[in-house]
């Protein structure tokens, strides 16, 4: 498993309206001025490690207050790390926050799939999140609407001030069905237990990557990242050899975190 070499670069603001779509990575990446930032920055590759405080935000319901264990969390946050590390980013937990609210373990969604009170999210939000605009804050969901495994903002240096609710809700939510351990539960076509990889996915998404199937064209460079192979849509399964774009070189890159392929569970 790897990520291509634009994670080196350094894209620490990070901030953008959430995406309530279904999709399993519930991430909006349709943002031609971030694709334009990419490539500005793809030539500025830093080889320092630059390290980010984490906070972890664990909210349940009363009927799954004991879902999301310590080792899950300590688990989670090791596999987050060691992925990243590799890369020119190391991260720091400084403090992980319990709180068990029915509304708010359900991430506020209500029964018709959306956000029932805009309002009392964002106050959730503003009440929780904690550091500056580049520290990560990681909210977990014991029961997140099913069908979505998380969502993260991608960097927008205009939601950087405060005084607006972007900032306050910059971050990542993920479903508690995703941390290590968990079984299967029927999104993916594999049995195994989660590996804690769509956490990776969505911070991903966090510091500026796209999906690898980004744009869904056989032309271009799809994530904007030039060693990434293109590939005109996610994988599922473990499709091994599978090859989209068959005129381009390359096999779709299914071991690549930013895909949809098993891998990223």
């Amino acid at each position: 498993m790897k990520f291509n070499s634009l994670v080196k670069v350094t894209l620490f603001a990070s901030s953008l309206s959430p995406s309530f779509a279904l999709g399993y990575c519930g991430t909006n990446t349709s943002h031609v001025p971030l694709e334009q930032n990419i490539r500005a920055l793809a030539a500025a590759e830093k080889t320092e490690t630059h390290l980010i405080d984490v906070f972890f935000h664990v909210a349940s319901t009363r009927a799954n207050q004991d879902l999301i264990t310590d080792k899950m969390v300590d688990t989670q946050f090791d596999v987050l790390r060691s992925a990243f590390l590799q890369y020119g980013f190391d991260f720091k937990l400084v403090n992980t926050s319990r709180i068990v609210d029915d509304t708010i373990g359900k991430g506020f969604y209500g029964e018709s799939g959306g956000i029932d009170d805009y309002d009392a999210y964002v106050a959730f939000f503003r009440a929780n999140r904690r550091g500056p605009y580049d520290s990560l804050n990681v909210y977990f969901f014991s029961d997140l609407i099913p069908g979505l495994g998380g969502s993260c903002n991608l960097p927008s240096p205009s939601s950087s001030n405060p005084d607006y609710d972007n900032f306050w809700t910059d971050g990542c939510i993920l479903n508690a069905n995703t941390m290590p351990g968990m079984p299967a539960t029927g999104d993916d076509s594999t049995d195994e237990p989660r590996k804690g990889h769509v956490a990776i996915h969505e911070v991903g998404h966090w510091l500026g990557l796209l999906h690898t199937f980004h744009g869904r064209l056989c032309e271009s460079i799809n994530d904007q990242v030039s060693d990434t192979p293109a590939q005109s849509g996610g994988s599922s399964g473990c499709p091994i050899g599978r090859d989209s774009c068959p005129d381009l070189p390359g096999v779709d890159p299914i071991h690549n975190y930013m895909d949809y392929s098993d891998d990223t569970w």
